[in-house]
């Protein structure tokens, strides 16, 4: 039985439902499912349905480095499981990082509850001189 399926089955949503755990003192592994049908899983354009299951492995390979591993299966569209594809990450100290939204419905919502919490009012007179 698929996410959205059943009385109580979730809504699919963009980036689906992620539960994570450690496998061991160094892989952290995310399983994700529940993806909305109706985006694909990477800029190649693949394909999956309600019923895909992506997993993030995260290891630990030495002290400052880290990769991630990405594996998709969907019963309904592809034989077997198969790789998204791998990442290599190194810690560099001091690094700064820069926030990253890419859905726009977030972005407005961070923008209501985050930009002006205040409330913008569109008809309120300019407070530019």
């Amino acid at each position: 039985m698929g996410v959205a399926e059943g009385k109580n089955g979730l809504d699919p949503k963009i980036n689906g439902y992620s539960v994570g755990h450690w496998e061991d003192d160094y892989t952290f592994v995310v399983d994700t499912t529940g993806l909305d049908p109706d985006t694909w899983t990477t800029k190649n354009g693949y394909p999956h349905t309600i019923d895909a299951h992506v997993q993030e492995r995260f290891h630990r390979d030495s002290k400052n480095d880290l990769t991630l591993t990405l594996t998709m299966d969907d019963p309904k569209l592809y034989t077997k499981q198969f790789d998204l594809g791998q990442e290599h990450f190194r810690w560099i100290p001091n690094q700064m990082l820069d926030d990253f939204t890419c859905i726009p419905s977030q972005v407005q919502e961070y923008l209501k509850e985050m930009g002006d919490p205040a409330g913008y009012d569109p008809n309120a007179p300019s407070q530019r001189r």
